[in-house]
């Protein structure tokens, strides 16, 4: 499980938290004031986006101190296995694309066949008048 993973991800996670605040109540609300109504958008890359999305499941993305939850988040290979292995739902959208992409070369296909067809019909309709 993830508690009792030797990577420690649950104790990054708070720690990562623990910078994220110091950093948005010490730098952002001192330069900008109440950011309370910005909308907050976490992006991590890798064992960031592990990150991110462990520290994210530990509050519920609820609010924690004066930090609003995330409204998005942009999670790129968060693993090091291929895109359909590491991103939720990239299996699914390949297979609707490779589906797509056949129906369209049998529709060409049955196009190329019918000109083919109309072809060989005007040039034996022609042959029959000469």
């Amino acid at each position: 499980t993830l508690l009792k993973s030797p990577l420690q991800h649950v104790s990054l996670g708070r720690k990562l938290r623990s910078s994220f605040e110091y950093a948005w109540t010490s730098v952002l609300e001192d330069e900008y004031g109440d950011l309370s109504d910005v909308p907050v958008c976490g992006l991590g890359h890798s064992l960031g986006s592990r990150l991110l999305v462990v520290m994210t499941t530990m509050s519920k993305n609820k609010v924690v101190g004066n930090i609003p939850p995330f409204k998005s988040f942009i999670l790129i290979s968060f693993t090091n296995f291929g895109a359909e292995a590491g991103i939720p739902g990239v299996s699914a959208l390949l297979k609707e694309t490779k589906k797509q992409e056949r129906t369209s070369q049998v529709s060409r296909e049955r196009e190329r066949r019918r000109n083919a067809q109309k072809i060989r019909e005007k040039r034996l309709t022609e042959s029959a008048f000469d």
